[in-house]
C-alpha cells in the first residue's frame, strides 16, 4: 500500500509539472516545435495514471498474496499499452480524417493562437485584452480553441476572411517576444561598435602623428637638398670662372672649324690623326670625351617629290647635321649644358640641364616634380614629398583597418559617418543576423527603434510569406507526399496540446482523489462505507466542477461562442470536457508550477524553436 502511494505521489509530481508546462507554452506551440518529446511524455504519464487507477480498483478486492501481485502486474501490462496506444490512435484518427482544406485551416487557427498571445486581437467572437491573455484560464481556453473550432467550418471560413488582422497580431507578438533578447544582442553589438570606433580614432591619431612626422622629415630633407643645390651652384660658378666661357667658346669654334676642314681633306685616307688631335683638345678644355657630333646643329629636313606609280608623293627627308660653321650661342649653350655652368643663381635654377638632373635624382626617391618647376621651388618639393609620404601612410593605415574591420574606411569620420560606412554596415548587419537590404544600423538605437525598424518588418514579412506559401500549397496537403505530412503537422500542433492537457488534468485529478481516499485507510475510525462515500463525493465534485465553481471565462460571450460551436459540430460531452478543463486548470496549475521546480531538474522538456531575426538558417 505504501509503495503504491509513493508511486502515485511521484506520478502526480511529473503529471502536474507536465500540465503546467503545457499551460506555459500554449502560445509557443507551432510547426517548429519538437512535438515528439511532448507526445511521448504525455502518453507515458497518462498511461501511468490510467494504470494506477486500474491497479487501485483491483487490489482492494483481492486478498494479500502472490495472486494479488500477479493480477496487479497484469493490470499494468494491459492498462499501460491500452492507454498509451489509445491516445495515439485517437490523435492519429483525428489527424488522418482531415481534408486538405482542414489542414490549411489548421494553420490559420495556429495563427489565431499566436495572434492572441500578442495581446488585443479584435475578431468577432473574441474580445480578450492584453492582461487577460496571461491568465491560466484564458491560456487553457486558447489551447482548447483549436480543438473546439477545428471541426467548425463556419468559424474557420470567417477566420480566413480576417487573416490579415490575425497576421498583424502574430507579427506584433513575435516581434515583441523577440525584442528583449534581440535588444540585448544589439547592446552587445553596440559595445563592439564603440570599440571599433575607438580603434578607428586611434588609427586616425596615429595617421596624424605620422603625417606630422613626415612634415618634419620633409623640412629636414628640403634643407639638405637646398644645401647640396647651393654647393652644386658654387662648384659650377667656379667651373664657369675657370673656363672663361666667352673666350673658350670663341677658341673652341675656331679649332673645331679647323678640325672639320682637315676631315674634308682626308679624301678617303685615314683620319685617325685628326681625330686624335680633336680628342686631345677636348680633354684639355673640358677634361672629358665628347662625340664631335655633339656640337653640330640639327640640319632639319627638306621636301622631295617621288614618283610612286602614276602619282607624285611628297616626302620629308632629314638633312645631315651642320658642323661648320657653328653659331656662337649654339656652342656656348652646348658648353653650359655639358658642364652645367651658370653666371648667376636665376640662370642656374632655370637651367634645363640642372632641372633634368635634379628631377631624375628626386624621381629615384619617389618625388614627382611638376612640369613647370624650378629647382629652388620649396612648395613644389614639399608638396611632392608629402604626397608620397601621405600615400604610404594612408596605405599602411588602410591595411590595418582592413585587418581590423574587414572594410576600407574613409579618413576623419565622426561616429555617425563611421557606422554609416557601407562596408562596415555590411559586416555588422551580418553579425546581427540582418540582410544587406535591411535599414542601416545606428549607434544609439533604443529598444523601440529595434522593434519598429527590424523586428516588426521581419515578423510581418515572415507572416506574409507563410500565408502565401500555405495558399500556394493548400491543394497539395492531401497529395500523399511531403506536403501532406506538413499539413498533418499543422493539425497535430493544433490538437495534441488540448488532448494532452485534458488527459493530464483528468488522470492527475482522479489519482489525487485515490491518494486522498487511500490516506483515510490509515485511520481505523473511518469505516469503508464512509471512505467510499467520501471518495464518491470527491469524484462527483470533480465531475461537477464547472457547475459548482465555474470559471469566470466560461461566462464570457467569447467562450460561449466557441462552446456552442463545439456542441453543435461535435457533441455536448466534448463541449463540457473543454469547460471542465478550463475550470480545473487554474486550481491545479499552482501545484504544477511548484512540482516543476523539482521535475525540471530531473527531466526538463525543451522546445526547439527558430529565432525570429536570424531566420531559418539558425533553426
Amino acid at each position: 500500500m505504501l509503495i503504491l502511494l509513493g508511486v502515485s505521489v511521484v506520478y502526480l509530481l511529473f503529471e502536474w509539472s507536465f500540465n503546467a508546462f503545457l499551460v506555459d507554452q500554449v502560445y509557443s506551440f507551432d510547426q517548429d516545435v519538437n512535438f515528439r518529446n511532448i507526445e511521448v511524455r504525455g502518453r507515458i504519464l497518462a498511461a501511468t495514471g490510467f494504470s494506477l487507477l486500474l491497479v487501485k480498483a483491483i487490489l482492494p478486492r483481492l486478498s494479500l498474496g502472490p495472486r494479488r501481485m500477479f493480477l496487479a502486474l497484469c493490470a499494468v501490462a494491459v492498462g499501460f499499452p491500452f492507454a498509451y496506444f489509445g491516445q495515439k490512435a485517437l490523435v492519429e484518427h483525428l489527424v488522418n480524417r482531415t481534408t486538405a482544406q482542414e489542414r490549411l485551416e489548421a494553420q490559420y487557427l495556429m495563427l489565431l493562437k499566436r495572434g492572441l498571445s500578442g495581446g488585443a486581437l479584435q475578431l468577432e467572437g473574441l474580445d480578450f485584452d492584453k492582461d487577460e491573455i496571461k491568465q491560466v484560464s484564458v491560456k487553457t481556453f486558447v489551447a482548447s480553441i483549436g480543438f473546439m473550432t477545428f471541426f467548425s467550418p463556419d468559424f474557420a471560413h470567417r477566420l480566413r476572411s480576417q487573416v490579415d488582422v490575425v497576421l498583424e497580431a502574430v507579427a506584433n507578438h513575435e516581434a515583441h517576444k523577440a525584442q528583449p533578447k534581440v535588444f540585448d544582442e544589439y547592446l552587445d553589438l553596440q559595445a563592439k561598435i564603440r570599440d571599433y570606433f575607438d580603434d578607428y580614432v586611434n588609427a586616425m591619431q596615429e595617421r596624424e602623428d605620422e603625417i606630422a612626422k613626415a612634415e618634419n622629415n620633409a623640412q629636414e630633407d628640403w634643407q639638405e637638398y637646398y644645401k647640396k643645390l647651393g654647393e652644386q651652384y658654387q662648384e659650377q660658378r667656379e667651373l664657369s670662372a675657370k673656363y672663361k666661357l666667352d673666350l673658350i667658346t670663341s677658341e673652341f669654334i675656331d679649332k673645331f672649324a679647323i678640325y672639320q676642314e682637315k676631315l674634308l681633306k682626308c679624301n678617303g685616307k685615314s683620319c685617325d690623326e685628326f681625330h686624335a688631335e680633336y680628342k686631345k683638345a677636348i680633354q684639355e678644355y673640358f677634361d672629358r670625351d665628347i662625340d664631335p657630333e655633339y656640337w653640330c646643329v640639327d640640319g632639319g629636313t627638306r621636301t622631295v617629290i617621288e614618283r610612286q606609280g602614276f602619282v607624285n608623293v611628297e616626302r620629308e627627308v632629314p638633312l645631315s647635321p651642320v658642323c661648320d660653321p657653328l653659331p656662337f650661342d649654339h656652342v656656348q649653350n652646348k658648353i653650359i649644358e655639358m658642364i652645367g655652368a651658370a653666371q648667376d643663381w636665376g640662370a642656374f635654377v632655370t637651367n634645363q640641364a640642372v632641372i633634368d638632373k635634379a628631377r631624375e635624382k628626386l624621381g629615384e626617391e619617389g618625388l614627382i616634380m611638376p612640369e613647370a618647376w624650378r629647382v629652388d621651388d620649396k612648395d613644389a618639393f614639399m608638396s611632392a614629398y608629402m604626397n608620397k609620404a601621405t600615400i604610404e601612410i594612408d596605405d599602411a593605415v588602410q591595411d590595418k583597418m582592413r585587418e581590423k574591420f574587414d572594410a576600407t574606411l574613409g579618413f576623419d569620420l565622426n561616429a555617425d559617418s563611421f557606422i554609416a560606412d557601407p562596408e562596415l554596415q555590411k559586416r555588422i548587419k551580418k553579425e546581427f543576423g540582418l540582410e544587406d537590404s535591411d535599414p542601416d544600423l545606428k549607434l544609439n538605437m533604443d529598444a523601440r527603434q529595434i522593434l519598429d525598424d527590424y523586428l516588426l518588418p521581419k515578423a510581418r514579412e515572415k507572416a506574409r510569406d507563410d500565408k502565401q506559401k500555405l495558399d500556394a500549397t493548400a491543394e497539395s496537403f492531401a497529395d500523399g507526399q511531403e506536403n501532406e505530412k506538413q499539413g498533418k503537422v499543422f493539425v497535430r500542433v493544433l490538437l495534441i496540446p488540448p488532448v494532452a492537457m485534458l488527459f493530464s488534468l483528468f488522470f492527475s485529478a482522479a489519482n489525487l482523489i485515490e491518494v486522498i481516499a487511500g490516506l483515510t485507510k490509515f485511520n481505523p475510525r473511518i469505516s469503508p462505507t464512509l471512505r467510499h462515500g467520501f471518495q464518491g463525493v470527491l469524484i462527483l465534485g470533480l465531475l461537477m466542477l464547472p457547475v459548482l465553481n465555474p470559471s469566470p471565462i466560461t461566462q464570457k460571450a467569447s467562450y460561449q461562442y466557441f462552446y456552442d460551436q463545439t456542441a453543435e459540430t461535435l457533441s455536448p460531452m466534448i463541449s463540457y470536457a473543454s469547460r471542465w478543463m478550463i475550470t480545473a486548470q487554474p486550481i491545479l496549475y499552482p501545484v504544477g508550477k511548484a512540482a516543476s521546480l523539482v521535475v525540471d531538474r530531473i527531466a526538463p522538456i525543451e522546445l526547439r524553436k527558430k529565432e525570429l531575426i536570424q531566420g531559418d538558417k539558425d533553426a
